[in-house]
Formats: structure tokens, sequence, C-alpha cells
């Protein structure tokens, strides 16, 4: 009879144990990563046809997780979907939608870039901002509670009057007084400019502002991409990216910019309007000529993102080309107040981009990375969380070694931790599947 007891005993200890590491593979028992079987079409880029795609990610003020992705139901016409889970990645509801292009495939087709973030929610709303069949951007909004589409809001009028060859939408940004910032470039032929709105809940474009100020400081073709959005004092810092071409006219590609600058424009909330003053530390992006202060970069550099760090100053992320085989690295720059640079240190893995980055309740930043090279297999993804002093104090790798990752989304949770979503393919599927992952803010899962 003992003898009984003590291997039922032992039976159950194996049993909880194995349940344990089919469910919950993590190094905390708060954190997750969940795969989800949802059809995604595979990348093909190669003939500009369907692209596998995910997107930003957004949760809401009870914890809730929604992520989007591209589902490949409909054969050669995509329809968007998304997936809302509760906050330990259980699902809720996974709804398709119609026929839509979100901001991040259409940036992908048209300039090869990566960083977007094209979906938020505000209140018991979600947006997300794309392109129809009919190539028309608009914002859709939808009910957080059941996925059912609450509004669709068309953005045709914030296209310039000029002609141009493209117009993109990069990104729409919740604001702290319950509107969004919808983050726009126009490529004129040769010379790209941004353009920026805001817009209200209902779809109501408050302001627009396409006339920033015209910089070609040489004879060869000159494109300002828009990429980053800071609140300060009230007021948005708004970051672009102008990069020199010195071998093709009007034609995008990362290796034909030689060097590029970052201007940060200091925007009124109420107007969009540039505010020309000239303290730096008191909010201010602009010296007394009305040119914006800059960062020089190497090669085509694309900044990320800019945050206020709580030791005073400000740490921007970007990747810049450094050598003559045009690999990409990673750059951090940490700042003083006046945007003078202070130190700076770099992340390499071959042809590294930036692809999400967040900050965390205590002002450190968390950073996904990743190389070129996906989606095919055995591609890096790394977290990186970043002190407020500019150093990288922990790291993780996302994937094994037969998988290929990429983040393309993530937030922070309101128990300290970080939520990501993306894209992952195992070398003997033909397919990408979708993930939700929970870290520590050690990015330990």
């Amino acid at each position: 009879m003992k003898k009984n007891i003590a291997f039922c005993l032992l039976l159950l200890l194996l049993v909880s144990a194995c349940k344990k590491s089919t469910t919950n593979n993590t190094a905390q028992d708060n954190t997750f990563f969940h795969v989800y079987n949802v059809q995604i079409a595979k990348n093909n880029k190669t003939t500009n046809t369907t692209i596998a795609s995910s997107g930003a990610l957004a949760s809401d003020a009870n914890g809730n997780i929604y992520a989007w992705y591209s589902d490949s139901v409909i054969s050669g016409n995509n329809r968007f979907a998304i997936l809302k889970t509760d906050k330990n990645g259980n699902k809720i509801w996974n709804t398709s939608y119609f026929p839509f292009s979100p901001c991040r495939v259409d940036i992908d087709l048209n300039v090869n870039d990566y960083f977007s973030q094209d979906f938020i929610c505000i209140g018991l709303s979600l947006f997300i901002c794309g392109k129809d069949t009919a190539n028309n951007w608009e914002i859709i909004k939808i009910n957080c509670s059941d996925g059912s589409i609450a509004g669709r809001f068309p953005l045709n009028s914030l296209e310039p009057a000029r002609s141009y060859n493209y117009f993109l939408i990069y990104s729409i940004w919740p604001t702290k007084d319950g509107n969004i910032l919808i983050n726009a470039f126009s490529d004129l032929g040769g010379f790209g400019t941004p353009t920026l709105a805001k817009m209200d809940l209902s779809g109501n474009v408050i302001w627009v502002n396409n006339n920033f100020p015209s910089r070609v400081p040489d004879s060869t073709a000159f494109e300002e991409f828009p990429y980053c959005m800071m609140e300060l004092n009230g007021n948005y810092v708004y970051g672009t990216v102008g990069m020199h071409n010195f071998t093709g006219v009007g034609v995008y590609s990362a290796y034909t910019f030689t060097s590029s600058t970052l201007y940060l424009h200091y925007l009124s909330s109420s107007s969009g309007n540039i505010l020309n003053t000239d303290s730096l530390t008191q909010g201010t992006y602009n010296n007394s000529s009305g040119n914006p202060a800059f960062i020089n970069g190497n090669g085509a550099s694309q900044v990320f993102s800019i945050f206020p760090s709580s030791l005073g100053g400000y740490i921007i992320l970007s990747s810049e080309i450094y050598d003559v085989t045009q690999d990409a690295r990673v750059k951090i720059l940490k700042t003083d107040a006046s945007l003078h640079a202070t130190d700076s240190s770099y992340i390499s893995l071959g042809n590294s981009m930036v692809s999400c980055a967040v900050q965390d309740h205590d002002g450190n930043i968390i950073m996904s990375v990743f190389n070129q090279v996906f989606p095919i297999p055995n591609a890096i993804c790394m977290l990186y969380k970043i002190a407020p002093d500019g150093s990288i104090v922990a790291h993780n790798q996302v994937g094994l070694s037969n998988q290929s990752a990429f983040i393309s989304g993530m937030c922070p949770a309101s128990d300290d931790y970080i939520f990501m979503a993306g894209l992952i393919q195992f070398s003997n599927i033909d397919t990408n599947n979708l993930f939700i992952l929970k870290t520590d803010n050690n990015v330990q899962f």
C-alpha cells in the first residue's frame, strides 16, 4: 500500500512537471511565449505580392492584448485580422475583416523600412491605419469589446496639393490630450517631405502641417523621412531624417544615400506650427535662425525613437550604415538637454535594425533588434534593456537555431512587464506564425 501511495505521488509530480514545461517555458511565472495557429501569408517581396506581416501591439486598461496580422485566407487578396487575448495570452476573440493594408505592409513594400506604429488603443477603442483596395488611406476605429467596426475615417485630405510619386503614412501616435497624431511622407521625385496631422477620435482633422522648412543642402536629391515623436512641455518634438542621395535621383534605396541628418522640430500641440525660440533647455529644438537642431549620421541612418532620460537629456535610437559592405548597425546615443552627444554605443548583429522600442515605467528602454535576413531561417532577433544612462543592462534572444523571429510591436504592461508580438518561422514550415510574448522588465521569459 505504501509503495502504491509513493508511486502515485511520484506520478503526480511528473505529470505536474510536464504540464508546467508545456504551458509555461518561462523564467518567471507571469511571463509567457504563445504561438497562435493563424494563417499568415508568406513574405514575397521579390514579386511585390503577398507580404507576411504582423503589426504594432496594443493593450487596454484591463490588461487585454490586441495584435493585428495579415490574414491569407482570401487567395490573392489578403485581409487584416485582429487577435484579442487576456493578460495571460489566452484568446478572447480573433476577427478577420476585409482587404486592407496597414501602414507597415505599405512601408515595407515601398521603402524597405520596418519601423511603424500603425495600431493603438485609446480608452475602449482600437485605431488602425492603412490603405483600402483603392489605395485610399484611412483610419479604422474598432470596439475593444467585440471587434466590431465603429468608424472608418478617410485621410485623403492629408495628401499635399502638389504632384508627388507616392504618399505614405508611417505611424499614428496617441497624445496625452486624447487625440491622434498622424505621421506621413510624400515623395516628390528626388525631394521628399514630411507631413504631420492631428485628428480627434471621431475622425475630425484638427490641423495639418505639410510645410516644413525646405532644405536642399546641395545639388543632389534629398529625402526627409518622418520617424519619431515625443511630447514635451505640452507640445510635440517631431523627428525627421534627411538623407542625401548621390547615386540616383528619386529612387529610394538605403544604399544610394551616403549621409543623413536628424532634424528635431518643436511643434505647437494646438496648431501644429513650428515654435522658434532659442533656449533648448526650455523644450525647443530650433536655433535663432529657425533651423532645427541636428545630429549627423553615417550613410542612410534611420532614427527610430527619442526618449527622455530620467538622468536628464535624451536617448536616441538609430540604425546607420557604417562600412563599405553596406552593413548597418544600431546606435544608442545619449545627449544632454541641449542635444549635445555625451555618449554612444553600438549593436551589430550583421545588417542590424531596430524593429520596436518602448520606455517602461522606470524610464528604462526596451528595444528589439534584428538582422535583415528575415524570414530566412536562423535570422537573429535580440531584446535589450537600456538604462537611463544609455548602457545595456540586460539582453535576451527570441527564437532558436531553427527559427526566424521578428518583433513588430511592443507595449508596457501594467505590472512592469512588457508585451510583444511578431512573426516566427520554423525552418521546416513554409508559413509564418503569429506569437505574443510577455517578458519581465529584464527581457527574460
